[in-house]
């Protein structure tokens, strides 16, 4: 084109410089376009989009998340997805709304499923290609109920038409209704949101529905019941709950109404008056069996008691449902306080105190896929096993509460169970505060875990999860313990004051520790021991009362990037069979040597800056084949000092600014080549 018009006159030099285009220009781009974020792909000749290429799963709200951080221009979303974990899309639904991003199906491209709900998200939509939609996965739409519900408040949210919901309602999960962008443009959902949502709210979405509370009036024709010791249509609230009819209001005065009932109308039961002097009642067996499609408990107090505990006893049972439990004070002396189970129970539970229970504060176990309970703001205390057992496959969504004086475990998540736990604190529980174990992969993110009688964190036998921006502090063992093939990632948390170490692996466990400020801990910074190979990456690990990184007992670990500061011992320390990868970390002024290999520990220890440590840059005794290569040694008495080492390699290390350069004692023989000594002696030999 131009370049045709410029052809006509140079068309020589214009071929050439089409030539050298043609050959250099995609390989440029190519080489600029990160998929560090997967599946989530950024180029940054288009600087303000951002690509989904690929399955949604539970870890790509994180990645969302972090790219829209890395790269703040981002304004657009484009969608390329056969969908994946609806969970995983309805949490980014919010971080598309907030962060304002605009929403593009390229031409060609398909956005299936839980994409669509992405799609839905945006501030601005737009589309070429394919929108499907379809029931959430389940043998049927049963099996879907609580993701349902998620889902259908998404579309109330965003505006999106009767005709889609219909379509989605009556399109089994084997199957996909697709809309065409035209089709989505007839619909209305193609241009500004903002638009669309208004003209939907007039026509078609439902109102939102309205907290329940003993001040609220009732809705016109609904049934109301109320329950009174005396004068009241009921004198107790399972004879209430006998009579009253689908969607009827169930008001239970002060008094103490003793016997359990279970509940299989959808109905509200809530408090008029003051919550600690409204007690429902039942010994041996539980209060409360939920059974309701919807439904709530309000301002109640909820007490189990008898004589025959058993962990399958409770105060309040949710078998099926989702009812909301709030401003409730609920305990058990012989079970748990709440118990939540099965694919069609998902409640959620807010503003209440959940304590004393002689078994869990609460526990949730199963769940459909991609269905979530709600635990959030509440106060839940002095349980007597876990304040929180999330297990058997559950997910629930956990934030804002406070979890404390635990008589073990502040939470305990276990059996392949997941979950997304954000904005709590953890505090005062006498055990550890949080337990990750048996397949587990819960997102523990934004916490606060403190003076807990055990460990911060404890990930075990095969737990996994994430582990993201909390604060882990002044636990009395390690703020996080990783054993017995556990293999979590954790990533820039705070993790300081703690008695002992700051995060101990070990028993052959693993994972990814980066982007963490360790710091202050009475013990050493990172301990790697007895078979456990984690990454322990760009970390900063400061101040510790021992050394920064001990790797030890035949532990093993790639320790890359960190930068590990004012030691009380060795900024790293190797021992006894040990044999990690230490590269490229910055190791200054520990009280000891930067880097110390010992005790038939050996290891590659390569380019590293090691700076202005009281003792050697290097000290390696009773070592068989250590590298020491391409490492920067310099303000050190000793550069590097060698005993007993009759195997190794010492070679192209930079040493300067030093008393003495490289010093070999008894038994070192070290092949040595191509080290750069200057500014201080060079290699002393023999003393």
């Amino acid at each position: 084109m131009a370049t045709k018009d410029i052809g006509r006159v140079l068309w020589c030099a214009a071929l050439n410089v089409l030539l050298l285009v043609a050959i250099l220009q995609p390989v440029q781009v190519l080489a600029q376009v990160s998929d560090e974020f997967f599946p989530f792909v950024y180029d940054p000749a288009e600087p303000t989009i951002l690509r989904l290429d690929g399955e949604i799963d539970l870890r790509t709200p994180l990645r969302l998340g972090n790219a829209l951080d890395r790269y703040g221009q981002i304004d657009t979303l484009e969608l390329a997805s056969p969908g994946g974990s609806a969970y995983g899309a309805l949490l980014m639904v919010d971080i598309i709304d907030a962060a304002g991003l605009k929403t593009v199906i390229p031409a060609g491209a398909v956005c299936y499923s839980s994409c669509s709900f992405l799609f839905f998200a945006g501030t601005h939509r737009a589309a070429e290609g394919e929108l499907g939609v379809h029931q959430p996965a389940g043998a049927d739409l049963s099996t879907g109920f609580v993701a349902m519900n998620d889902v259908l408040d998404v579309f109330d949210r965003f505006g999106v038409p009767a005709d889609v919901r219909r379509r989605m309602l009556d399109t089994p999960p084997a199957g996909m209704y697709v809309f065409s962008g035209a089709d989505l443009d007839r619909l209305g959902l193609i241009g500004p949101a903002s638009v669309v949502a208004k003209a939907e709210a007039v026509s078609d979405a439902p109102a939102p529905e309205a907290a329940v509370s003993p001040e609220q009036p009732d809705e016109p024709g609904q049934s109301v019941l109320t329950v009174k010791p005396f004068g009241g249509d009921h004198g107790d609230i399972a004879s209430a709950l006998a009579a009253a009819p689908e969607g009827a209001r169930i008001e239970v005065y002060p008094g103490t109404y003793q016997g359990g009932a279970e509940v299989t109308n959808s109905v509200d039961i809530v408090g008029i008056g003051p919550r600690e002097q409204i007690l429902w009642e039942a010994r041996g067996g539980d209060v409360v069996a939920w059974r309701a499609a919807v439904g709530s408990l309000v301002g109640l107090t909820i007490r189990q008691d008898g004589y025959l505990g058993g962990g399958e006893k409770a105060a309040i049972k949710v078998i099926a449902g989702t009812p909301r439990i709030e401003d409730c004070d609920v305990s058990s002396s012989i079970g748990s306080a709440i118990m939540v189970f099965g694919e069609l129970s998902a409640p959620r539970i807010s503003a209440s105190a959940i304590h004393d229970a002689a078994f869990h504060g609460i526990v949730i176990k199963g769940g459909a896929v991609d269905s979530r309970a709600l635990i959030e703001a509440n106060d839940i205390f002095a349980n007597r096993i876990s304040n929180i057992l999330v297990a058997d496959g559950a997910h629930p969504q956990v934030q804002g509460n406070t979890i404390r004086d635990g008589v073990r475990y502040g939470l305990h998540v276990t059996s392949n169970a997941s979950g997304t736990f954000d904005d709590n604190t953890f505090s005062g529980n006498t055990g550890t505060g949080i337990v990750i174990e048996t397949g587990a992969d819960p997102v523990i993110r934004d916490n606060r875990i403190h003076d807990s009688g055990a460990n911060g964190i404890l990930v075990q036998h095969d737990g996994l999860g994430t582990i993201l921006h909390n604060e882990i502090y002044r636990n009395k063992l390690s703020a996080v313990l990783i054993a017995s093939r556990a293999a979590p990632v954790l990533r820039d948390n705070w993790i300081g004051e703690g008695k002992l170490a700051g995060v101990f692996v070990h028993l052959d466990g693993g994972g990814m520790i980066e982007g963490n400020r360790i710091e202050d801990n009475a013990g050493s910074g990172v301990v790697i021991a007895s078979g456990a190979d984690p990454v322990v990456r760009a970390n900063f690990i400061g101040a510790s009362g021992e050394v920064g990184v001990m790797i030890t007992d035949a532990g093993f670990g790639t320790i890359t990037g960190n930068q590990i500061k004012g030691s009380g011992l060795e900024g790293i320390l190797v021992r006894f069979g040990s044999d990690p990868e230490v590269r490229g970390n910055k190791i200054q002024e520990g009280r000891s040597a930067g880097i110390r290999v010992t005790d038939n520990g050996r290891g590659t220890i390569e380019r590293n800056d090691i700076q202005a440590n009281a003792g050697a840059g290097i000290e390696i005794d009773e070592s068989d084949a250590t590298v020491v290569r391409g490492n920067r040694i310099h303000l050190q008495a000793e550069g590097i000092v060698v005993s007993r080492m009759e195997a190794g390699s010492i070679a192209e290390n930079e040493i300067y600014d030093c008393s003495r350069g490289i010093v070999l004692l008894s038994g070192a023989a070290p092949a040595m080549s191509a080290n750069i000594i200057h500014d201080c002696e060079p290699t002393l030999e023999g003393e």
